[in-house]
């Protein structure tokens, strides 16, 4: 027997289908905005602990310089620049050690993973490098060597870190340049450290001849990379900083040692080319920290937006299924209420009262 209730109920349950797939869709959409927010929660910690990382390569790059002229003088030059830009480089160790252990790598990818063990045992050999330096023993090479691997490590994060952003189109080219750039000043301090040798011996060797072209060729496609990949704002700022009397000079002392390179004697004082170029450094590491801002401040922003974005969803779907089931109910009671007005009449009609009606 059919009773008003199950009219009632009939007709609520055919609103129950549209309710059910908003409701199906609304969940999907927020479970994938909520993976979307995690991920950019993981990127954003990730993100400051590379930067981190880069102001650590930027205290080993000086440290490697300095090695360089330190070893290659005997300790005659460079002893006590040495001694205080190696306390300097164990306060950044410290510093990225702090910010590394708030993460756990683990979650990340197994590439980032790997990276970070790599750079932990690199770093562990650093003492052993420094000792050996200390004695002369070995060739300098060697030494340099670690240096420039350890910081490779360190660098190679920025790149993985573009797996992880996938489909963001902005991010990932903001990566990319941050990335070239590090790499372009990464290649401006093995020069650096290549002509403090070549200074201090005042004359090339064949090996450092060689290593001064190929690191002069890595250095121009480095900096090709990174016009291509930043935005008006950064070359603007690039070409507005990166300017000034030290990179002349330091312009002027290539130059001048490639024009003279098979001299026995090329008269540049090794403590000016460290000045000078060390200054042209500085400017990138101004350049290199503003990008590094801007990245970080990216990645907060995007996930400002995926979390204003559920918020938004939660609201109006619990206002859409509101205004839905409110919909349902009022009209499945304007379906029931003339059935029932007619029932009435009907009964009253059968039982010969027609007073009533």
């Amino acid at each position: 027997m059919i009773t008003f209730k199950s009219i009632k109920s009939r007709t609520l349950s055919i609103s129950f289908l549209p309710i059910s797939i908003l409701l199906l869709i609304a969940t999907f959409i927020l479970i994938d905005q909520y993976h979307k927010l995690n991920d950019l929660k993981q990127i954003q910690k990730l993100t400051e602990v590379i930067v981190q990382g880069n102001s650590l390569v930027h205290e080993l790059q000086k440290e490697r310089g300095r090695t360089s002229g330190f070893f290659n003088s005997k300790g005659v030059k460079f002893s006590q620049e040495l001694s205080t830009q190696r306390s300097s480089s164990d306060k950044e160790i410290q510093t990225f050690f702090d910010k590394l252990n708030r993460i756990k790598t683990a979650e990340y990818t197994e590439a980032i993973d790997s990276d970070f063990e790599a750079i932990k045992s690199s770093l562990k050999e650093l003492p052993t490098n420094r000792g050996n330096v200390d004695n002369f023993s070995g060739i300098v090479d060697d030494y340099l060597k670690y240096y420039t691997q350890t910081i490779g490590k360190i660098l190679k994060i920025t790149r993985d870190l573009n797996v992880l952003v996938k489909g963001n189109y902005l991010l990932g080219k903001n990566i990319n340049s941050y990335y070239n750039l590090l790499q372009y000043k990464e290649r401006i301090g093995i020069t650096r450290a290549t002509y403090a040798g070549v200074f201090t011996n005042n004359s090339f060797t064949k090996n450092l001849y060689k290593r001064a072209i190929e690191i002069n060729i890595e250095s121009s496609e480095y900096y090709k990379n990174y016009i291509y990949y930043s935005n008006e704002e950064q070359l603007n700022f690039y070409k507005n900083t990166v300017v000034g009397d030290d990179i002349d000079k330091t312009e002027s002392f290539i130059k001048s040692a490639m024009e003279n390179s098979e001299s026995q004697s090329l008269n540049i004082n090794p403590a000016e080319w460290f000045a000078a170029i060390s200054g042209k450094i500085d400017k990138l590491k101004k350049v290199e920290e503003k990008q590094s801002n801007q990245l970080i401040e990216m990645t907060i922003l995007y996930y400002q937006d995926a979390l204003f974005y559920i918020i938004i969803t939660l609201v109006v779907a619990t206002l859409v299924i509101a205004f839905m089931i409110y919909y349902a109910i009022y009209h499945s009671n304007k379906i029931v209420k003339p059935i029932k007005l007619a029932a009435y009449f009907a009964d009253e009609i059968s039982k010969g009262n027609l007073i009533n009606i």
